[in-house]
Order: structure tokens, then C-alpha cells, then sequence
């Protein structure tokens, strides 16, 4: 493939994109462009075939590997999980499937939940990607508990001390971006609130939201005709 003077690629349908081929970064060794992959929100990442020093190739995102957020081809984190194990005695407890459950979407591609985190260029903190220890430590510190989920204060931002903190499953729901909130007598409302003191069924709440309904016509008792104000 053709590059300029700067060394990017000129041909190829990567346009614009580096040309990283025999860099080393960590255990990772650019070997030959892959594929170019693009978000739903119209981002394209390059993606590289790399060599890592344990003898394996494997495809990552050139940004994860060119920044140092992935060091190697797995063997690494294999590695740093096995010594965890040993060090620490949690890797069977809930909050060390968070903290994998937290790399996961943002690292493997393969997660359903990767399209709105790693592919939006969501990233956890290296003090926290490759040690559990500072990570189970700040939890602890935190206020962690068994009912609580980790919640990023910005969801716009990554993984960190600073920009994380534990609430209930509840007040995630409520936080989440895709919400529909109702507004009745002046207060807002979610629909999981609204089943809660109405009990009436939250995906009734939903469709009738969908259908066009406001205020106290979403929370009319079931059966009941939508009420018209004059």
C-alpha cells in the first residue's frame, strides 16, 4: 500500500490512517493492517494483525494497542489473573466479576455491550485495568456493598476513582440515557418509579409513554379510557 511523507496510507481504503507496521508497544508487534471498524455513531478504528512476544497473533484496535491500554494478546491479563488469585483470594466474589465485566465491554469487541463503551472509546484506568487490588481497594473504601453496581458520574468518561462511585440497581435505571421521564403535578418521574407507586406494570408505562400519553394518563388505572382535558 502507497504512504506519504508522513507515513500514513494513501491507498487501501484506510485513508488517514497511520501506518504502524513494525512498531513494538509493551509485548504487541504491528504486523499488517486488518480491517477498519465503524461505530453505529460513524467512528472508524483501524484494526491491526500484532504479534505478541508470547509467540501468538491476533487482531486489536490500533488505538488500544499504540496507547498501551492492551499490552498484549491476553496472556498477559491470563498472567496478571492468575498471580490475582493467589494475591488477593476475591476472583470468585461478585465485585471481581465487576471489574471483569467492566474490561470486558470496553476492551472485548466480541461483549454485547462493547458498541456503547469500548466502541464510544470508554476506557478503565490503568491503575485500575492492571491491578484488582486498587480496584477492590477503592470499592471497599467507597462504600461497595452487594446490592450496589458501579456507576460512572459522566457517561461520557472513563473508568476511574474520580469519575465512578456505587449506587442500587434502581438509580442506575434511572440514570440511564434512553429514560423517559413523566412529568405529573410539576415532579418528574421515571417509569420504574411510576410502577413502583402505581403499581401498574412498567412496559404498560412504556407503551402508553410510546402511544403519545402525559401526565396522569400514564398511570390511569388499567382498563381505564385515556382522559381528555377540555
Amino acid at each position: 500500500m502507497e504512504r506519504n511523507n508522513k507515513g500514513q496510507f494513501i491507498k487501501g481504503g484506510i485513508k488517514g490512517f497511520k501506518d504502524y507496521t513494525g512498531i513494538q508497544k509493551n509485548q504487541l508487534t504491528f504486523i499488517e493492517f486488518s480491517h477498519i471498524y465503524a461505530s453505529p455513531s460513524g467512528n472508524r478504528r483501524p484494526y491491526w494483525k500484532v504479534r505478541c512476544t508470547c509467540g501468538n497473533e491476533t487482531v486489536k484496535s490500533a488505538y488500544d494497542v499504540y496507547s498501551g491500554h492492551t499490552k498484549s494478546c491476553g496472556c498477559l491479563h491470563k498472567t496478571n489473573t492468575s498471580k490475582a488469585r493467589k494475591k488477593h483470594g476475591e476472583a470468585d466474589t461478585r465485585l471481581y466479576y465487576i471489574w471483569e465485566n467492566m474490561k470486558k465491554r470496553c476492551y472485548n469487541p466480541k461483549s454485547d455491550r462493547y458498541e456503547n463503551y469500548g466502541a464510544r472509546g470508554i476506557k478503565v484506568c490503568d491503575e485500575w485495568l492492571e491491578d484488582y487490588s486498587n480496584f477492590s481497594e477503592w470499592a471497599h473504601a467507597s462504600g461497595y456493598e452487594k446490592h450496589l453496581t458501579i456507576e460512572r458520574k459522566d457517561l461520557n468518561q472513563n473508568y476511574c476513582p474520580e469519575n465512578c462511585t456505587w449506587i442500587t440497581h434502581k438509580e442506575q435505571a434511572q440514570n440511564r440515557s434512553t429514560n423517559k421521564w413523566v412529568i405529573i403535578d410539576g415532579k418528574k418521574y421515571s417509569p420504574i418509579e411510576l410502577e413502583e407507586l402505581y403499581k401498574i406494570p412498567v412496559k404498560t408505562i412504556y407503551a402508553r409513554i410510546a402511544r403519545g400519553d402525559t401526565g396522569e394518563n400514564v398511570v390511569r388505572p388499567l382498563g381505564k379510557r385515556q382522559f381528555k382535558k377540555r
